[in-house]
């Protein structure tokens, strides 16, 4: 037998023998396999009795010495002892039945006498194998009447599921929720699955792009993206899913789709969910899960109390959480500091049971903190997006239960832009849903159109059906106050005595939110709930305590915002940054600046200069603008007093909603205000439109950055733009990705003949619709300033240029960027044009001019530029990267442009070394300065400048450093004086601000003169003459 134990199994003999499917998994991790490859097993797509064999077969192949005595010991360790009794019982028997079947040696044949027993010997022996006969018929056969005894793990995981069905059922049923928050109270309208889920890559700028659209574009433009619930565990590599983030906004029905996970783990409806043993689900707005230090602190109590929490952490922990679930529900409502160290955070970085799988659900504005913890290998990010128009159109059917109702409020939101922008939010639908339903019974047509005023409706709605159930008014035709906001809005007798509980609301809702406390049990104590708040269920102190949390969390960030309202002086709050440390008091102060305007009241002075610090004021091209945040954006659309006066708009932001992109069409339309907007794809263009078209005329002007990358987008963007008011855009850049595209941007050009700027950026001068069309940049009486991108210009393109400088042409700035030689540019500046300023920008490519002062620049700022700049008032030409000026035009073929100065930058060393070091320590040795070189009286030709400036520079490198740093005045001959700018300035990385050019940057290079250039072409050749001289 003991040699048999300690022999080598056959993979047929275990699955006959021990092919416990539901356990395979737990005996390979006894069997010491590692866990890695059995998750490659479990999360394959055979049946579980081809799991069992697969991993029968990686221990059989993986051990050599794999004996059956370790097969046994597994069993016992699992406290499966009757199957490990059984396995050695038919070991036993082989045993037997191995030693019959061996032949015997010889033995003398016995006699009679020494085989003869006694008499009772006969009969004890009867008499025991007549109650071993009894004893098996008497036994129930082990493999069918007798269950095998489930483990911990199981049996905690099975009487969860029926926790879990038990509770969970009820949020669907609309005699338990009441008040759903993604259905309404008509028993006609059951849970619609939030199926317009997208799946995130990992990528910022993939994430901004989704942030800013609709479900509906994302199954037209990026059908690839759409998901079904059940593919969110889907592993999106060979290796098992570990952490999927799932975000949206209020509302959205993050907190549904977490349960709906859990009933279908619970019901055992969906694949992918079973193969979790146990499914936490950790609703992170209870305080108690606040306090957790260990994990058995996050287990679900079940109703008994039979299992042991201690035995199933132990079995937890020593899988290392294989086969276990976590559903963290609402991470941003945890309190701030648990968001950096806690035991959730712990679960989520891996650091304890690492082989789990984590879902967190979470608001975008919390998201940062989880963004390091996703991988491609093993992560997932999701948004979900909310209904597309169809699921409005089905909810609103099922929510009326009448298909002239349904039509009526597609009409109503269909013409309201402000409504149909929320319906895709669940909750936003269900109250708009809810409010229409109750004007149409007043038949009342004033639709409210800020969230500030649903919500103060809703609130009227609520209110009036908690009278009903109280028996206070017996019907809807009761007539509530147009507002329920202040203590005089109470004044009627019926509500006045509402007012203490009304008001004793709106504290705990604002205590919560500062608190960051979503769930209130002993805050209720003889509070009437008014029927804002509903009783919830919590898994950890089910049926214990009861606990109750506002409807949703905006109804009690609206209810904060009253509070604010009513009790300003009491209210601290700190600053700007407290407001970002407590982000949902972002929405409170949205909330509040509505009531505001609703009431008549002045904004608190502490609450206005912390939304005045939401706001920066960034310097662009010289001019000064205000970019709005998306607090006070918000704050404006309530209330659009609050715009600042006197100053241009900026917005910059490409995770920017379409919301945002609608208020900024709306603030443009009501104010007379310069706003320069970026638009990164086209809904951003369609929500500006609506946002502009929602009044009849408009007062204020664009300045319009065109930033969309993809083709089919950019099709639909200059569909967009085409619909834009045409005295609306003033400014205009747009990046026409090729050829193909130069039709709709001269299309484009001719929409808004008031374009004052413009920046095009193509391939080619190709600027006319076809070979016979006039340019359109004729047709622009006011376009003062041109910038174009030309990366392959051609003599006959400067034509172009030269129409629209002619004299008496508008355009008085030209900014040409181009990759190849500039001479023709340059002899812009000798011709007779409307022009006061031309700039040529160029990028400096130091392994095309292979230099080593280019190659260093380049290791110091890789997008270095080299720029020209001729002044007319001045008649100076100012140029940085001198080397590649020259470099560029040949000094025997330098355009005969005639100035009255030149300017350029230079570096000198401060060390006596001429040799580039490797390493930040180089920079040390360099100081900046800027020089210019003046002529007396006379105008003179370009290279009489440079000449000068050669000479001065050579004369100053051999002054000392001391005297280099203070302004230096040099006659270089009786027709011109060389001048340092006053400015020398030592770097070490750093970028030099010249005085006279302060957004100029001189970067670190060293400067060659022209002249220096040519006395080493004459002494080189002098050197070769010399050589052949001589060996002739």
């Amino acid at each position: 037998m003991e040699s048999l134990l300690d022999s080598r199994p056959s993979l047929p003999e275990l699955m006959y023998e021990v092919s416990f499917e539901s356990k395979w998994y737990d005996i390979g991790v006894m069997l010491g396999l590692e866990s890695d490859k059995l998750d490659a097993i479990r999360y394959s797509s055979v049946s579980e009795r081809n799991k069992t064999s697969d991993m029968y077969k990686l221990w059989l192949d993986s051990k050599p010495q794999a004996t059956r005595r370790e097969v046994i010991k597994a069993l016992e360790d699992m406290e499966l002892n009757r199957q490990a009794t059984k396995y050695k019982k038919s070991l036993r028997k082989q045993s037997i039945k191995n030693t019959t079947l061996r032949p015997r040696p010889t033995q003398p044949v016995p006699t009679k006498s020494s085989v003869m027993l006694q008499p009772h010997i006969y009969i004890v022996a009867v008499i025991i194998i007549a109650f071993s006969l009894l004893i098996i018929v008497r036994s129930p056969p082990p493999d069918t009447c007798t269950p095998i005894i489930p483990g911990v793990i199981e049996q905690y995981g099975s009487e969860l599921r029926e926790k879990y069905i038990e509770t969970l059922t009820k949020y669907k049923d609309p005699k338990y929720n009441k008040y759903p928050t993604v259905g309404p109270v008509s028993v006609h309208v059951p849970f619609i699955p939030l199926i317009s889920i997208v799946v995130k890559s990992v990528t910022k700028s993939t994430a901004e792009w989704l942030l800013s659209t609709t479900p509906n574009d994302i199954i037209h433009i990026q059908s690839e993206f759409k998901i079904q619930i059940e593919d969110i565990l889907k592993p999106v590599s060979h290796k098992q899913l570990k952490f999927v983030l799932i975000e949206g906004e209020p509302g959205i029905g993050k907190s549904t789709l977490a349960k709906e996970l859990v009933l279908r783990w619970a019901n055992r409806s969906d694949a992918l969910m079973n193969n979790y043993d146990i499914v936490f689900l950790i609703q992170l707005r209870f305080e108690i899960y606040h306090k957790a230090t260990s994990i058995e602190d996050l287990f679900v109590n079940l109703d008994d109390q039979i299992i042991n929490m201690t035995d199933l952490h132990v079995k937890i922990k020593k899988r290392k959480g294989a086969g276990i679930l976590w559903i963290l529900d609402g991470f941003d409502e945890l309190p701030s500091h648990l968001k950096n160290n806690s035991i959730l955070m712990k679960l989520i970085k891996e650091d304890i049971l690492p082989k789990s799988t984590v879902i967190v659900t979470s608001r975008p504005v919390a998201c940062d903190h989880l963004l390091p913890f996703l991988h491609e290998h093993n992560s997932k990010r999701i948004s979900v997006r909310g209904f597309d128009s169809t699921k409005i159109e089905e909810y609103a059917l099922k929510y009326f239960n009448d298909k002239d109702k349904a039509s009526m409020f597609h009409s109503y939101y269909s013409g309201n832009l402000v409504i149909e922008s929320m319906l895709y939010n669940p909750l936003h639908c269900f109250i708009v849903c809810t409010i229409f339903n109750d004007l149409i019974v007043a038949n009342n047509e004033q639709y409210p159109t800020t969230m500030t005023l649903l919500y103060n409706h809703y609130i009227r709605i609520l209110l009036k059906r908690h009278l009903i159930d109280a028996g206070l008014i017996s019907n809807q035709d009761y007539k509530m106050p147009q507002r329920l906001m202040l203590e005089t809005d109470f004044n009627s007798p019926l509500l006045h005595s509402i007012w203490k509980n009304f008001s004793l609301l709106s504290k705990i809702a604002y205590d919560g939110v500062i608190k960051q406390q979503y769930i209130f049990g002993k805050e209720l104590h003889s509070v009437t709930k008014l029927s804002m708040m509903d009783t919830i269920v919590n898994f950890l102190v089910f049926e214990k305590d009861e606990s109750s949390s506002f409807l949703h969390t905006t109804l009690q960030e609206y209810f904060a915002a009253i509070y604010l309202l009513n009790n300003k002086p009491k209210i601290k709050i700190k600053s700007h940054e407290f407001v970002e440390l407590h982000s949902n008091l972002r929405v409170v102060f949205i909330f509040y600046v509505g009531i505001c305007k609703m009431t008549g009241r002045k904004l608190d002075s502490t609450v206005l200069h912390i939304l005045k610090q939401n706001m920066t004021q960034p310097t662009i091209n010289d001019d000064k603008y205000v970019e709005i945040g998306s607090i006070m954006l918000g704050c404006l659309y309530e209330d659009d007093s609050l715009m600042p006066v006197n100053h241009s708009l900026y917005s910059a932001d490409s995770s920017s909603t379409n919301f945002n992109y609608y208020i900024y069409g709306h603030l443009i339309a009501l104010h007379n205000i310069t706003y320069m907007i970026q638009f990164y794809n086209s809904d951003q263009i369609k929500a500006f439109n609506k946002g502009l078209r929602s009044h009849f005329s408009f007062r204020g002007k664009l300045l319009l950055t065109f930033i969309i990358k993809d083709t089919n987008e950019r099709q639909k963007g200059f569909k967009e733009l085409l619909h834009m008011p045409s005295h609306l855009v003033i400014e205009i850049l747009i990046f026409p990705s090729n050829d193909s595209e130069i039709s709709e941007f001269c299309q484009i050009i001719s929409r808004f003949p008031l374009l004052q700027e413009v920046a095009f950026f193509t391939p080619d001068l190709q600027w006319s619709c076809n070979t016979t069309s006039e340019n359109p940049f004729l047709k622009l009486k006011k376009l003062n300033k041109l910038n174009i991108l030309a990366i392959n210009p051609q003599e006959n393109d400067f034509a172009r240029i030269q129409q629209l400088i002619a004299p008496g042409r508008p355009l008085k700035l030209l900014k040409v960027e181009s990759y190849g030689p500039y001479n023709n540019i340059l002899n812009i500046i000798k011709m007779q044009t409307s022009l006061e300023e031309l700039t040529i920008q160029d990028g400096v490519d130091a392994h095309k001019h292979g230099t080593e002062t280019f190659i260093s620049v380049q290791s110091l700022r890789p997008s270095a530029y080299q720029h020209i700049i001729w002044t007319k008032s001045t008649n100076n030409l100012m140029v940085d990267y001198f080397e590649k000026f020259f470099y560029h035009i040949n000094i025997r073929k330098l355009p005969k442009i005639q100035l009255s100065s030149f300017t350029s930058f230079t570096y000198f060393k401060t060390s006596k070394s001429n040799h580039y070091h490797k390493g930040m320590d180089m920079w040390d040795n360099w100081i900046c300065a800027n020089v210019t070189v003046h002529s007396e009286s006379a105008t003179f030709k370009l290279n009489y400048f440079i000449d000068a400036f050669s000479e001065c520079i050579i004369l100053l490198k051999k002054l000392p450093v001391k005297r280099i740093s203070k302004p230096i005045t040099k006659k270089l001959n009786s027709s011109f004086t060389c001048t340092c700018g006053g400015i020398v300035k030592k770097t070490r990385f750093s970028i030099c601000r010249i005085s006279n050019f302060e957004d100029k940057s001189c970067h670190n290079t060293e400067f060659h003169s022209a002249k220096e250039f040519i006395y080493n072409i004459l002494l080189f050749s002098i050197i070769i003459t010399l050589h052949m001289l001589l060996n002739y």
